[in-house]
């Protein structure tokens, strides 16, 4: 080597060696996806190591500076190697995954009535199998008879599978029927009689068939108009199951005419009566016993105490009444009652 001066000299030889790329790989010594409360060793494996760091999700690690460590929780791992030299060698990332435990649960037992639907819903887990195929968490179910119904409960990452079951049963639908009191009549009340003998019942419900109703278990009604009404009894057990009955009852207007009536003020038999049980009016026509007409009246109401029109008092003997009931619109339309009556003074 010469320098500008002309000078020369010669240099020392200085020797470099240059050491491989560090290769740093990572093994695991069984699943990496696996439940709560189990673990995976991860070993780290590096020529000429000297020392090791492990990392978790980028972070250093509290005591990771082993080749191996035991993983409990999710996250991602990679390790740094170092030789005695200073060189490092950095392992590609391994992902740990946690799951958690299922604990499976089906819900309470179930009772429905037949033809009715339940919704069943399990929890638990975030993956659900039950033994009709289903794979929802929830399942509506409608059995004609007492089924079980079995739910496996798994979450992701984890192996285990939990199961439960749970019960549905089916009610029996109670009895409903009815007994109405025989020729109900208006103005009268008609009794009405639950004569199911069903035990399990605890409601009923009577629609009478004219807007009024009852809810005990026997009861009676009056009726304010003639016709054909429908009544219909609604029970109930205590599942709620229900049942009906149905009736029809024709209501008539009945008309009792005494045969003897004596006006002498005394209150009692003073006059023939008859009260409007919903009808149009009434005509009543009164003969003697020579066929003569001796009293005539058309009204909503009748009360006859044994005299003409003109309130002459009639003599004591028998005649004979026509009485016309003017309701064209009831069930029985317009009709006449005939008979013979007694006055006696």
């Amino acid at each position: 080597m010469i320098d500008v001066n002309g000078c020369s000299g010669s240099s020392d030889i200085i020797h470099v060696d240059v050491n491989s790329a560090m290769t740093v790989s990572v093994t695991a010594n069984g699943p990496v996806e696996f439940c709560e409360g189990q673990s995976v060793t991860l070993t780290a494996t590096a020529s000429n190591a000297a020392s090791y760091q492990w990392y978790q999700n980028g972070g250093a690690m509290l005591g990771g500076n082993s080749s191996s460590i035991t993983v409990t929780s999710a996250g991602s791992y990679s390790v740094v190697a170092t030789t005695e030299n200073g060189c490092a060698g950095t392992s590609s990332v391994t992902i740990v995954h946690v799951g958690v435990e299922p604990t499976a649960y089906a819900g309470m037992d179930e009772m429905i009535c037949p033809g009715a639907s339940v919704t069943l819903t399990a929890t638990g887990g975030e993956n659900f199998l039950w033994s009709n195929g289903a794979t929802t968490q929830s399942i509506t179910v409608s059995p004609e008879e007492a089924t079980d119904y079995i739910v496996s409960v798994s979450n992701n990452f984890c192996s285990q599978v939990a199961t439960d079951t749970v019960n549905v049963n089916v009610a029996e639908l109670p009895v409903a029927a009815i007994h109405a009191s025989d020729n109900p009549s208006l103005g009268n009340p008609v009794n009405f009689t639950d004569v199911s003998g069903d035990n399990s019942i605890v409601s009923w419900f009577w629609d009478f068939g004219d807007g009024n109703s009852s809810a005990t278990q026997n009861t009676h009604h009056t009726y304010d108009f003639e016709d054909v009404f429908t009544v219909i009894l609604t029970v109930e057990n205590q599942y709620g199951c229900s049942a009906s009955d149905t009736v029809e009852v024709e209501v008539q207007q009945v008309i009792i005419i005494p045969n003897i009536i004596t006006p002498n003020n005394d209150g009692f038999n003073d006059a023939l009566g008859v009260k409007n049980n919903g009808v149009d009016d009434y005509g009543i026509t009164i003969f003697n016993r020579w066929g003569q007409i001796v009293y005539e009246r058309e009204a909503r109401e009748i009360n006859w105490d044994g005299r003409t029109n003109s309130g002459v008092a009639l003599e004591e003997g028998t005649y004979f009444y026509i009485l016309k009931v003017n309701n064209p619109n009831g069930s029985m339309g317009s009709w006449e009652q005939t008979g013979f009556i007694t006055l006696l003074r």
